[in-house]
């Protein structure tokens, strides 16, 4: 019976000295994945910075998360109405606007007929990627094309992706005639661009709750990331970097 109870007195001491996650808990829109290694390495450098923990994902995704409790201290979301619903449903400092993209048409590199020109020509082909709202890209995708008056027409052509990195893989794959994705990902080498396409800016924004999250933040807004994410095709936010997201 004494045995049992310094046991169990042991095993509850364990569980209590167990550590949280060692690092800074940075919750990632998909589309920015291929910068992350560049610019944690970058974050690393400087003097007393402590590990990244990168999670990657659907920012709408992302966000639910945060809502139901994750531990993640800074969101870099592709959309800042869902940087202002983290703000509003989990306790995450208003968004500050730190990068843009575009939105294009791609086609796959191996494609040998001649690409499309306007949102319009999507209706020639048989099967075009498109994320599916509220992801993002799906969003911004959806609001060109009803701008453009073509949605419903190239609705049966559609075939939804539930991210953007999705999207892009369709395309670079061919499993797809073409798709609309963001500029960023669309420098991959087994696609090509056909044309930029008209519409809302996709606009990144970071939020935080903590002032370790605030440091990632004004890192972001620094010029050693805004030339890396240059790099990798995102654009420096207008009219600069640190523009309350509204």
């Amino acid at each position: 019976m004494l045995l049992s109870l310094v046991s169990a007195i042991a095993l509850l001491a364990s569980l209590g000295c167990r550590s949280e996650p060692e690092g800074l808990g940075v919750m990632v829109a998909s589309s920015l994945s291929p910068a992350l290694p560049a610019l944690e390495e970058a974050w690393l450098a400087q003097p007393d910075a402590e590990p990244l923990r990168f999670e990657v994902g659907p920012t709408s995704r992302l966000v639910r998360q945060l809502e139901a409790g994750a531990g993640a201290e800074v969101l870099l979301s592709a959309s800042e109405r869902w940087s202002r619903r983290a703000h509003d449903h989990a306790s995450m400092s208003e968004g500050r606007v730190f990068a843009r993209n575009r939105l294009v048409v791609a086609v796959p590199a191996s494609r040998t007929a001649p690409p499309p020109r306007t949102l319009g020509e999507l209706a020639d082909l048989r099967r075009v990627a498109v994320a599916v709202a509220p992801v993002p890209l799906g969003s911004y995708s959806e609001s060109a094309l009803r701008s453009a008056g073509v949605f419903e027409t190239l609705r049966p052509k559609l075939v939804g992706a539930s991210s953007a990195r999705t999207a892009l893989g369709w395309v670079a794959g061919g499993a797809v005639d073409a798709g609309l994705l963001y500029a960023s990902d669309a420098r991959d080498p087994n696609v090509r661009v056909a044309f930029e396409v008209e519409g809302p800016t996709p606009r990144y924004s970071v939020s935080h709750r903590s002032e370790r999250g605030a440091a990632f933040a004004r890192f972001l807004e620094g010029d050693a990331a805004q030339a890396i994410l240059s790099e990798f095709g995102f654009e420096r936010a207008h009219p600069n970097a640190g523009e309350a997201a509204r």
